[in-house]
């Protein structure tokens, strides 16, 4: 009976042995990881490596976290001037490119409305085959020296 009672109580020992050690294991790492989540909160959330926790050197991780964030901020508005530079000097070259337009249109314009004055200006048929002669326009037959007396000839026949 002995034997059994004694081997109870070094089983029952045993086990409270046990537990006992799986509880300071768990309070230990339960410390460890709010040791660890404080770092983290300390330092902006970022995700750790193995070594960094055990190690502790999150000086370094956060250094070229940073330097890269920076980094892609920098590319990011470089980017976007680049892209309005580009969107500008495109809607300046389109302007440019309206406005030599507007430039020939207009002086297409002026030389029509000098034709036209000058035309109108000129009352005899004479001169304005002369004037349209000069111009570079093609005279009509009425206007061409004699050119009406055949007219008429070939409407008789």
């Amino acid at each position: 009976m002995q034997t059994t009672a004694s081997n109870r109580n070094s089983l029952a020992n045993e086990v409270k042995g046990r537990q006992q050690s799986y509880e300071n294991r768990s309070r230990h790492m339960d410390s460890r990881v709010s040791y660890v989540k404080d770092l983290r909160l300390k330092n902006g959330m970022d995700v750790f490596t193995h070594n960094e926790q055990k190690y502790e050197t999150f000086g370094a991780l956060q250094q070229r976290n940073y330097a890269a964030k920076l980094r892609s901020i920098e590319m990011a508005k470089t980017c976007s001037l680049l892209k309005v530079a580009e969107t500008r000097a495109k809607a300046e070259a389109k302007e440019a490119q309206f406005q030599r337009a507007m430039d020939i249109k207009n002086q297409m314009f002026r030389e029509l409305s000098a034709k036209q004055e000058r035309l109108s200006m000129t009352k005899d048929p004479k001169k304005l085959a002369e004037v349209m002669q000069s111009m570079g326009m093609k005279v009509p037959a009425i206007l061409r020296p004699g050119g009406g007396k055949k007219q008429k000839e070939d409407e008789n026949k």
